[in-house]
């Protein structure tokens, strides 16, 4: 259900481009809401969405709108610690090599030095000059987060050198594996993407002897930490002459201005962007037209920026895609 001030969906305007893989939704679901044109005039050649696409779309929105409600995560994303990001921060300047790089991936560390086992207390800070205390979980705590995969499926000592067997056939060595050697460990901070904006957290540093920089890892207890919610996605059905695509990153927001970019395939035509709000939700989307009849086309995915306006402020509302029920940040991937 949408909230009591009601939702409005508008098929905002925007230049076509080429098409894009377009990902799923749209079920039966149960329609709620009026939804109305968008005011905006459209720009040369912009398109506007087909009814059939911003119907879809806003019963989709409503179902995405009510997920969220329901994950109970409006509160959190607003005032508590929502990461955005892994908790474990890779090295400033990457891997030395592929080696390193999988022994991290896969958790091989070993210990070369003692760890505090003491848990504690720290703050968080946020871009607008909030601050949130959090428990901090203990280095040794932190160090098993990195450490989470024992040990190595492969020896990692020095390769030995190939054997020739009694019917004269070499054998190649076994090549070592990585694993990571923790030499030191102090309590700092590190920025980390957040609900809030890129805070200010505690973490735990760790001194690598492989790794030209640190590895990191956040040191707010779990008890602290708001993951975000794995909603429910619909599938489109194939049999429609139209596309319901997804968000796939967020550029540009200004008061009532909302500026983001559409997955759709190389040859998908008429690509429109969608927008439903209500007083604590605003979702966005878009749609497209397959190629005509049976038009050869590369598999390709493509982003399309699109751009809609807003009734009112955006303000705190959140901003979720209509795909994948999931929030969408300014730095999303």
């Amino acid at each position: 259900m949408a909230s009591a001030s009601g939702p409005s969906r508008r098929a905002a305007t925007a230049t076509p481009i080429r098409r894009l893989l377009l990902l799923a939704l749209l079920p039966a679901l149960l329609a709620t809401g009026c939804g109305r044109p968008a005011g905006d005039a459209a720009g040369p050649g912009a398109t506007t969405a087909p009814a059939a696409a911003a119907a879809a779309f806003e019963r989709r929105a409503a179902q995405v709108a009510q997920q969220w409600r329901d994950s109970g995560l409006t509160t959190a994303w607003r005032e508590g610690f929502v990461p955005l990001a892994p908790l474990t921060i890779e090295p400033e300047r990457g891997y030395p090599d592929d080696t390193t790089k999988i022994a991290a991936s896969a958790g091989w560390y070993r210990l070369s030095t003692t760890l505090p086992k003491q848990a504690g207390n720290g703050t968080i800070a946020f871009p607008d000059g909030s601050d949130l205390p959090v428990p901090v979980v203990s280095a040794d705590a932190a160090y098993r987060a990195l450490a989470h995969g024992g040990q190595p499926q492969c020896d990692p000592a020095p390769a030995p050198s190939s054997t020739t067997g009694t019917d004269g056939s070499v054998s190649a060595p076994a090549g070592p594996c990585g694993v990571l050697t923790v030499t030191g460990v102090k309590l700092g901070t590190a920025q980390l993407r957040t609900s809030r904006g890129l805070a200010t957290v505690p973490a735990w540093i760790f001194t690598v002897k492989e790794l030209p920089d640190p590895m990191v890892r956040v040191a707010v207890a779990p008890e602290a930490v708001r993951p975000l919610p794995e909603l429910p996605v619909s599938p489109v059905p194939q049999e429609q002459d139209f596309l319901l695509v997804a968000t796939q990153t967020l550029d540009r927001v200004e008061e009532r201005t909302v500026a983001y970019r559409v997955g759709v395939g190389a040859c998908d035509k008429d690509i429109a962007p969608l927008v439903w709000e209500s007083a604590d939700v605003v979702v966005i989307g878009g749609s497209a037209s397959p190629p005509d009849g049976d038009r050869a086309c590369v598999a390709m995915l493509k982003f399309a920026p699109v751009e809609v306006t807003l009734t009112g402020p955006l303000a705190d509302r959140v901003i979720l895609d209509a795909v994948t029920g999931q929030p969408v940040t300014k730095t999303m991937p």
